[in-house]
């Protein structure tokens, strides 16, 4: 599979998918490299990501260690998380980012997005104190995804008939050797909505203490419907800070001098939480919003919503 151009936050029950026959060998660690540039630590996170160290691909344990390795260095005055992954498991994910938030109250640690950070990727780089963005970068894709793979056709036309015992009516759920029940569908369906509420909400967490209001980042990646967008995009709806280089990460982790080019996002104005309902709710249903500054249409794709409500967020104090 093309890591490069998939974007994925997937449960482990779909994590064989990611690892193909010419990943690591079994038991390989794939660790963070990290290296100095002054007192500033630059930890890279790259490819599919997965919860523990000896699978083959890089572990959130092994990030959370550098992470925090960093934090307890007292040489160290800032860190910026290097981002080149498309995403990984839910397992490990969130605790993951929860270390990184931590280690934020502590230093800055700047996300610097030098091609992707997407989906669990992405849940990482939200909890940075700031995140910077190449002018070529992706971002998003908030949500879940799973995939159930039915062999049972493929199995019956080669004659192979597989017997399925056992103790517990639902035990089988998600086999690939029988179709998806309704039930079952049902169960998953939920669970991923579960992660997405939970990823959503960690993302509004982490945006907040960057300084942007909380609910509102939750609306904006609600209704951006786990689209991957371009860092342009994922500037003016508030998911990237600045449109920047690596020299841009560096200086903000290290209290240096911003270059004047980069320009920062900025806090949406306050607005109060039943008037940005009743906007947000008028909007998704494809209505015309008037707002002081700006209007809002219908606009095709679930980017192009959430891009236009950010925008009114942005310009608008009255409803």
């Amino acid at each position: 599979m093309d890591s490069k151009n998939t974007a994925l936050m997937i449960t482990q029950s779909a994590v064989d998918q990611l690892i193909s026959p010419s990943s690591s060998s079994p038991g390989a660690t794939i660790t963070p490299s990290s290296s100095r540039m002054g007192s500033v630590v630059v930890i890279s996170v790259e490819g599919a990501l997965v919860p523990k160290d000896g699978m083959g691909l890089m572990s959130y344990e092994a990030i959370s260690g550098a992470v925090m390795g960093a934090v307890a260095d007292p040489t160290v005055s800032g860190i910026v998380m290097d981002f080149d992954s498309p995403g990984g498991t839910v397992a490990g994910a969130f605790d993951c980012a929860d270390n990184i938030m931590m280690a934020a109250r502590q230093k800055p640690v700047i996300a610097y997005v030098s091609d992707y950070a997407t989906s669990a990727a992405y849940l990482l780089a939200s909890q940075c104190t700031k995140i910077v963005a190449n002018q070529t970068a992706t971002v998003g894709s908030i949500g879940v995804i799973s995939v159930h793979t039915d062999l049972s056709a493929m199995f019956e036309g080669a004659g192979i008939n597989h017997s399925i015992l056992t103790a517990g009516n639902r035990k089988a759920d998600g086999s690939p050797l029988a179709p998806l029940g309704d039930e079952a569908r049902t169960d998953i369906n939920q669970l991923l909505e579960s992660s997405r509420d939970m990823f959503i909400e960690s993302v509004a967490r982490g945006r907040a203490a960057a300084g942007f209001d909380q609910s509102m980042i939750a609306k904006i990646a609600r209704a951006s419907e786990a689209s991957t967008m371009s860092a342009q995009d994922g500037k003016t709806m508030f998911f990237v800070d600045q449109i920047g280089t690596l020299s841009v990460a560096l200086a903000r982790a290290g209290g240096g001098d911003i270059p004047a080019t980069a320009g920062a996002g900025k806090p949406a104005s306050d607005i109060s939480p039943v008037a940005s309902a009743k906007m947000f709710a008028a909007h998704s249903r494809g209505e015309r919003v008037n707002y002081k500054k700006t209007d809002v249409t219908h606009d095709s794709g679930p980017v192009a919503s959430a891009r236009k409500f950010a925008e009114a967020r942005r310009n608008s104090k009255k409803f």
